[in-house]
Order: structure tokens, then C-alpha cells, then sequence
């Protein structure tokens, strides 16, 4: 049913007071009652970002975090109607509004991003995971691994994800991370990978876990021949993780 004209600018003008505090005469409304409405739309907004966000509110403080909140509450137009997506809403208003410089916190863009991919990995849609067997220790280029569906890769510009480091000491660089999560615990994990380890599992991927072709791949833009033995190390820990989960049936 399509709403009146009339309606829609009643929804619109008790929209605008919600996000910015600016009480408009709403016909029909109790005004001295419509406070309690914002109070409760706004701490259902700022509970649910800082929840997901728990090292971001904590290392900008409880005012500053507020701040931030209070800023795109106002000047941000919702996209996605779904309240536990709202807070990649947030992470991209930051970007986009360059934040991170303004708060001298040169490394938010990042944390923020790494406490999200938590939250996207764990919700990731279940899948069926085709039939495989053990890891050998010897490899034959034929095999062709069974791969964890659940799982993203990224590159930092700060190590944000080493929580035994202070954040605030951290060394501007370049930082390869596989965030995934265990097919039986449902817990997410993260794991630190050099360059070259993220080429080929990034070609894993892409090839449907095909070992030769992700090896020939890998070789061709590193112009350097990598044969098994060179990778086998980086395929035991990807198995041992969880990653790799053994060879295709």
C-alpha cells in the first residue's frame, strides 16, 4: 500500500529529528513525548556500533567515540535497513570523511575495518563443503585441496590485528592477513601471511584449489619457478589452521 503524501512528510520530518535533534511541529504528535523516541532510536544505534566495535570506542575514548557516533548519526543517510550491517556504515562514513586524519589516529581506517571483517566472516552464509580426504606429506601436482569457503583476505597498512602490540607504536607498512572461520567451532581467526604466501593462496581460491595451476600462476608473476617442496611448509600450516582442509576425493 502506498502511503499519502501527507504521511510520508510526517515520516520524513520525525526521520530528520531523530538523526539531527531538531524538534519540528508533527501534526497529530505528542511533541513533549517525542524525545523518548529519539533516546531510544539512538542508544539502539550507539550500543550496536560500539558493541562492534569495542577497540575502536576504547582506544578513542568515551567522548570522543560519542563524538564520532553523534556526527554520522546526524549527517549520515542509512543504506541497509538491516540494523547488524550498520556498523560497515560507520567504517565507510570514516573513510570517506577522513577521520581517521582528524582524530590523529592514522591507523583507525584499518581497525575499524579489522574489527568488522569479524563480524562479516562469522555471519557468513553456511555452504556445503564438497568430500576430502587427509593431507598427505608428499603432495602429487594433481591433488586438488578442498578449501575453507568461509574466509577473506586483506592487506593493513598497520598491524592492527597483533594484539601483543601496543596499537599506538605500530609501524606504517604493508600487512597481508587471511581472516577464516573454523567449520566446526564457528570461531573466527586471523592469520599474518607474507606476500608471496597470500599470491598463492589468493590463486587457491581462485582456481578451485587446483595445485599446479595455483603453482604455475604463482611462478609466472614472481618469475621465479616454485615447485612443491618450495610451498609444502606454507600448505601444512594452511591445513593445520583449518584453511586448507585436505585433498578432494
Amino acid at each position: 500500500m502506498l502511503l499519502n503524501k501527507e504521511t510520508k512528510d510526517l515520516q520524513s520530518k520525525l526521520t530528520e529529528y531523530v538523526r539531527n535533534g531538531k524538534l519540528p511541529l508533527i501534526k497529530g504528535a505528542k511533541q513533549d513525548k517525542l524525545h523518548h523516541y529519539r533516546r531510544l532510536v539512538y542508544n539502539i544505534i550507539f550500543n550496536s556500533l560500539s558493541n562492534a566495535y569495542p577497540i575502536s570506542s576504547g582506544l578513542l575514548g568515551e567522548e570522543r567515540w560519542k563524538e564520532l557516533v553523534d556526527e554520522f548519526f546526524i549527517n549520515h543517510n542509512p543504506q541497509d535497513p538491516q540494523i547488524w550491517s550498520f556498523p560497515f556504515e560507520l567504517y565507510e562514513y570514516v573513510l570517506k570523511s577522513d577521520y581517521s586524519l582528524k582524530s590523529g589516529k592514522s591507523y583507525l581506517n584499518d581497525l575499524l575495518f579489522f574489527e568488522w571483517i569479524e563480524m562479516e566472516v562469522y555471519a557468513m552464509e553456511d555452504t556445503e563443503i564438497d568430500k576430502y580426504i587427509q593431507l598427505a606429506k608428499k603432495l602429487e601436482i594433481k591433488d586438488n585441496f578442498v578449501l575453507n569457503p568461509y574466509i577473506k583476505m586483506f592487506s593493513f597498512e598497520y598491524p592492527v590485528f597483533r594484539k601483543e602490540e601496543k596499537i599506538e607504536e605500530m609501524e606504517k607498512g604493508k600487512y597481508f592477513i587471511i581472516c577464516f572461520r573454523d567449520i566446526d567451532t564457528f570461531k573466527v581467526h586471523y592469520l599474518e601471511v607474507d606476500a608471496l604466501s597470500m599470491i598463492f593462496i589468493e590463486n587457491l581460491y581462485d582456481n578451485n584449489g587446483n595445485l599446479k595451476i595455483s603453482l604455475d600462476l604463482t611462478s609466472e608473476l614472481i618469475n621465479a619457478e616454485l615447485e612443491i617442496k618450495n610451498i609444502f611448509p606454507l600448505i601444512e600450516v594452511l591445513n593445520d589452521k583449518g584453511i586448507i582442509l585436505g585433498i578432494r576425493e
